[in-house]
């Protein structure tokens, strides 16, 4: 959180900004955490600030305090409930950080106001003073099929001889009843806003355990809605300088993202202005959190028509460049892209990052404007004049997004080797970029569409593909908080796969399957494995022609994330590989010493770069794309000395 600059930098603004209602005042920390709000009010001048935490975190703030010359008089950390501590005397101040996801999430906001009541002088100040959850209708079809995707593969009537086919509703009832914690392009919200506002002044703990949301909302254009998008933003009312921290659509993104709430079945609206109406129940549980249930009631006729006005203004916030790079002059040779699977992405809920514009988490299909269709975008307005392909495998959205789950990687391969022979534009030669696992699907593309006609690839760039397999299968265990429907459902498709992968129905129809490498299971894997053990030269008998595709590169760049839990591990997305005890590196494996694959000639010719992103899996912003990944993909004509196909390309 810490990392947050718009959070950390809004509390630091809110507090130094607003001096006057710090100097010489006690002040209360509320959950101190590490204590840098803590340190924040003492340096704008608090007679004394108690950093209470209930954690074992409390001993790192201590640190942290006597780390800081001058404030470690001032500051003193106390670790219990902020319910049961007693301090020596009343404060005039509380700050804390309580917010969770759509605000009350976590339900800290409770022991927030238990610390007014308890600690608190009448008329004290209060940082931040309100807060306010907004809610809109959205549209969004490639997340919609998403997650109709992923019930999809309980249609099965024959897997290992079983009849899943009697599950398909309650599952397809608990992917839907999962809330969606993501960074929602504000262009996808469709309606005007409802709101709640909760005054931390007055507010009681116990109006937070049951909030209901009246939703009366106006929809901007015909079409279908597929839920309600959820955020909230909070005031510090400061005497001298007030501040707000929001968490909107289009805004700089924060740590706690937003929330959707996704229908089974989307609202079909008829007319520009009808109005939804309904209610956003929350009900406080057990566990920190709360049960959210979304009720639709009907579509009633406007009264008045205000087509548009209520679009939030951050629909007129673009992703632009920071700086214009010093790129090669054109003309460019061509550029293909191939998407990877919509919203594969894992990661704990806690730390959800975005997976869509203003940053990306790609997927989708070809051709989403809120994916890899912005990609395209950027490209063409940087390269002005080149021309970008961008593969389908489905021949509507639809079934794009659906064949990036379900289908054989084997027919996509030459499904796209038969589209790229047909473009004229690609005679010269061409640049690809794969994200997920299309990097690795243009991989065999590379070594497998040759001969007569076949464009040569020039450059390959992927972007967190798995060359060396996924050898792990995502986790479920930050799903419904570990508990629910929703995490047993997750559960249930984690063991399925586990000890189904090498099923032969799964190897020809479930795309992640057929790159599924079991350290442990290796022979089996050599023997079942549909298409990574070909592609990879992974069987007894190799085929040197595969090799001879990649050495044939000019340039090879392989981009590995950070932190990303998808691809596990994430440095198969650079040829490392886990051997069942360790992680090897690229360098350390097999494959790379014997060169079945060409990887030792390519690195020792200076024509393989391994590069990295921060963040999780597929979230990167435009910005950094533009910055990083483009001066890779900008290829002069003049340049690029490849022939027309494989037999006789150069390297």
């Amino acid at each position: 959180m810490l990392a947050d600059a718009l959070r950390t930098g809004t509390y630091h603004a809110a507090i130094s900004e607003n001096g006057a209602d710090f100097a010489g005042k006690a002040v209360l920390d509320v959950g101190a955490g590490s204590g840098v709000l803590s340190l924040f009010a003492a340096r704008a001048g608090a007679r004394v600030v108690y950093a209470v935490e209930a954690s074992p975190a409390a001993q790192y703030a201590r640190r942290l305090v006597q780390a800081q010359p001058g404030l470690a008089g001032i500051v003193h950390v106390i670790q219990g409930r902020v319910e049961d501590v007693e301090l020596p005397e009343k404060v005039d101040v509380l700050i804390s950080e309580p917010m969770g996801t759509l605000l009350v999430n976590e339900r800290m906001i409770e022991s927030y106001l238990a610390a007014r009541d308890k600690h608190m002088k009448p008329g004290g100040k209060m940082f931040p003073s309100l807060g306010r959850i907004h809610v809109a209708g959205f549209s969004d079809p490639y997340l919609h099929a998403e997650v109709m995707a992923r019930s999809a593969f309980w249609k099965a009537t024959d897997f290992f001889g079983l009849d899943l086919s009697c599950l398909e509703a309650e599952a397809t009832a608990g992917y839907f009843g999962q809330v969606v914690v993501d960074a929602i392009p504000s262009g996808a919200l469709v309606s005007n806003t409802a709101q709640r506002t909760i005054d931390f002044a007055t507010a009681a703990p116990e109006d937070l355990r049951e909030l209901a949301i009246p939703l009366s909302l106006q929809v901007a254009a015909p079409g279908p809605v597929h839920g309600l998008a959820c955020w909230f933003d909070v005031l510090f009312e400061g005497s001298q300088a007030p501040r707000w921290l929001s968490t909107a659509p289009g805004l700089p993104t924060t740590h706690w993202f937003q929330l959707r709430c996704l229908l089974q079945e989307p609202v079909q609206v008829a007319k520009a202005g009808d109005t939804l109406t309904g209610r956003l129940h929350l009900l406080a549980h057990s566990r920190q959190s709360y049960d959210v249930t979304l009720e639709l009631y009907d579509l009633k006729e406007p009264y008045y028509r205000q087509l548009n006005q209520w679009i939030p203004v951050a629909n007129a916030i673009r992703d632009t460049p920071a700086s214009r790079l010093a790129l090669p002059s054109g003309p460019y040779l061509p550029i293909v892209l191939w998407h990877g699977p919509a919203g594969v992405t894992h990661i704990p809920t806690s730390l959800r990052p975005p997976f869509s514009l203003p940053t990306l988490g790609m997927g989708d299909s070809c051709c989403n404007p809120q994916g890899i269709g912005a990609v395209q975008d950027r490209i063409q307005r940087a390269l002005p004049g080149v021309f970008v392909h961008s593969v389908a495998t489905g021949a509507t959205e639809s079934a794009d997004v659906l064949s990036t789950y379900f289908g054989d990687a084997n027919a996509q391969v030459r499904a796209a080797c038969e589209a790229l022979r047909a473009l004229p534009q690609l005679a010269g030669g061409y640049v690809a970029v794969g994200f997920s696992q299309g990097g690795l699907l243009l991989r065999g593309l590379l070594e497998r569409c040759t001969g007569e006609g076949a464009p040569a690839m020039h450059t390959l760039i992927t972007m967190g593909s798995p060359h060396q397999g996924v050898m792990d299968v995502p986790g479920c265990w930050d799903v419904g908080g570990g508990a629910g429907a929703a995490w047993s459902w997750c559960k249930a498709m984690q063991a399925l796969l586990g000890h189904g992968v090498y099923y032969s129905w799964l190897q020809h129809n479930l795309l992640q399957a057929q790159y599924f490498k079991d350290p442990y299971h290796l022979d089996w894997y050599r023997e079942t494995s549909g298409f990574l053990a070909d592609i990879n030269n992974d069987r007894d008998a190799r085929n040197s022609s595969y090799a001879a595709a990649l050495t044939s590169l000019r340039s090879l760049v392989l981009y590995q994330f950070d932190n990303d839990l998808t691809v596990v591990p994430r440095e198969s997305s650079q040829f490392g590989f886990y051997n069942g005890t360790h992680t090897e590196s690229m360098e350390e494996t097999a494959a790379y010493r014997d060169d079945r694959l060409g990887l030792r000639t390519l690195n020792e010719s200076g024509r393989l770069t391994l590069a990295n992103c921060p963040g999780f899996h597929m979230q990167f912003t435009l910005d950094w794309f533009e910055q990083h990944v483009l001066p890779h993909v900008a290829v002069p004509v003049a340049d690029a000395r490849v022939a027309a196909t494989h037999p006789s390309r150069t390297a």
